[in-house]
């Protein structure tokens, strides 16, 4: 007999209130089973990482800014800058070059 057939039985029986508890333990038992087998991908990118942008606004110039994307990029220059916000303003990823043999 499975947990839910279990949890059923007893919901017939007129015991709602363990019935609930049985649900709940089943449920908990199910999600715990999932987590577990979720595996993270060695190749993702860290979100936390942060990368080197040049951010540039055509009347305030440009700055290299660090940051964890290109709008937390343009955030930290307008505030900087003491802009209302990051319109007009354009973040550039900087790339790894190889050096030139």
């Amino acid at each position: 007999m499975s947990d839910l057939e279990k949890v059923l039985d007893t919901l017939v029986a007129g015991n709602e209130q363990e019935a609930q508890t049985m649900f709940k333990d089943m449920i908990k038992k199910e999600s715990e089973a999932i987590y577990s087998s979720i595996e993270t991908k060695p190749d993702s990118v860290d979100e936390a990482e942060e990368h080197t942008y040049t951010v540039v606004h055509a009347k305030h110039g440009k700055e290299e800014i660090k940051a964890s994307s290109s709008y937390g990029a343009a955030k930290k220059y307008a505030e900087m800058k003491k802009l209302k916000g990051t319109s007009g303003v354009d973040a550039h990823l900087h790339t790894k070059e190889e050096p030139a043999e």
